[in-house]
């Protein structure tokens, strides 16, 4: 690695582990204060964020990534591209607003549920506020990592004071997900101080917003058809067996996301590396992809091997008997593991190669046979089911990955 990914990596490392922490630190409170079924709840509101600000980034965060990354040293291009883009962000986010909205007033302002649909809504505007495609094509995603830490930190704070018992379940959703609002408006004066880009309605070109938005559409199609696994599938649960299993399935939901962070780091600080490698037929192409592939197999085993010898001791510890998820999270981890190859494959491959296409053709498959496996083994195997399906549906996207690429030998091509 070259000096300025080392740098890069190291500061996002430093974050990372950060951003790690934090979480755990509140993770094993909030179970034990909100129990099973209230945490349910917290996974559900959570979900319905992540869900909202899916929509609202449209695939930007890698496609307007590679688009910066090419243009990094033209200050026009990147305020052109800067420009159009948020337009479309925040158009995307006033579509949303129409139509969830009257779902939430029909569902009734005493209906708990509309009132975490409605917190949720409010909180993804920070998609809007917080261009992540900015910071990742540019190289300068420690500024955003700081800052996202920093103020993550204060909110932490306050749950220890204010959520005691399952009825305080709406302040924790508030101190859970509206901090992203606080990062969103702190960044923007860190934008307009630093000068690092410009919005300006003259730059919006509708031949330019059209483009991007062409090119973002693939990856957020392909991506779509990932919800069944990510954001989907605890809506399912919530309503085959309840706020209880929807619980257990967020705990092991929130480890595994805590521990996807770690391979973020990787990804970022290769990333534009990775795409003009690409494009200049450089031979370091395959020797950072093979160094990529051996740190996030590292990763992997390491997870793997530490929840088999401690897992049954500390679990327990950190979150109450009542959160027996020890063989849950072993299963988990594997998906992970499977899953973080197939992020090469799609981000240093896929991506660069301009081949993001295929994604639809095999997101679009794994969903067809995803929804009713799934439901079939739910229903069988209670939320063991859950977990089987998608270890199952990410080997069959593994797979069908690594014989398209073969088949093109589109790798081969970028060196």
């Amino acid at each position: 690695m070259d000096k300025n990914i080392k740098r890069e990596a190291l500061y996002l490392y430093v974050i990372q582990i950060s951003n790690f922490i934090i979480p755990l630190i509140a993770f094993p409170f909030l179970t034990r204060a909100l129990g099973v079924e209230g945490f349910g709840k917290l996974g559900f509101a959570q979900t319905m964020y992540f869900l909202f600000v899916f929509i609202i980034d449209f695939g930007f965060n890698l496609t307007g990534a590679k688009s910066i990354s090419l243009y990094k040293d033209k200050r026009n291009n990147l305020n052109a591209l800067y420009t159009n883009i948020q337009s479309v962000k925040f158009f995307l986010f006033l579509i949303l607003s129409l139509l969830v909205i009257p779902i939430v007033f029909m569902m009734g302002y005493k209906n708990i549920d509309s009132i975490i649909i409605g917190i949720a809504l409010l909180a993804s505007f920070s998609s809007f506020l917080i261009p992540n495609y900015i910071f990742n094509g540019l190289g300068i995603n420690s500024i955003l990592a700081f800052t996202t830490v920093l103020i993550k930190s204060l909110f932490l704070i306050p749950v220890f004071f204010v959520v005691n018992t399952p009825e305080d379940i709406l302040l924790a959703v508030v101190l859970q997900i509206m901090s992203g609002l606080v990062v969103g408006l702190t960044i923007q004066y860190i934008i307009h101080r630093r000068k690092i880009v410009k919005f300006k309605s003259k730059l919006i070109k509708k031949k330019l917003y059209i483009i991007e938005t062409k090119k973002s559409f693939d990856n957020f199609i392909a991506s779509f058809f990932t919800l069944g696994f990510t954001y989907l599938t605890p809506i399912l649960i919530k309503v085959m067996l309840g706020d209880a299993a929807l619980g257990l399935y967020a705990v092991v939901d929130r480890l595994i996301a805590a521990f996807r962070q770690l391979y973020a780091p990787i990804t970022q600080a290769f990333f534009s590396k990775v795409c003009i490698a690409y494009e200049t037929k450089s031979k370091e192409y395959i020797l950072m992809l093979r160094k990529i592939s051996i740190i996030f197999l590292a990763l992997g085993a390491l997870a793997f091997l530490g929840n088999l010898l401690l897992g049954n001791i500390l679990l327990p510890m950190l979150f109450g008997e009542a959160y027996d998820v020890y063989y849950y999270l072993l299963i988990a981890i594997v998906i992970q593991v499977v899953v973080s190859f197939a992020s090469i494959l799609v981000n240093f491959v896929i991506i660069p190669s301009d081949n993001t296409f295929i994604l639809k053709k095999i997101y679009f498959s794994a969903v067809i046979i995803y929804f009713p496996l799934c439901w079939f083994l739910l229903d069988i195997y209670k939320l063991n089911g859950v977990f089987f399906s998608m270890l199952f549906i990410e080997l069959y996207v593994l797979t069908f990955l690594i014989v398209y690429l073969n088949k093109k030998m589109i790798v081969l091509r970028g060196i």
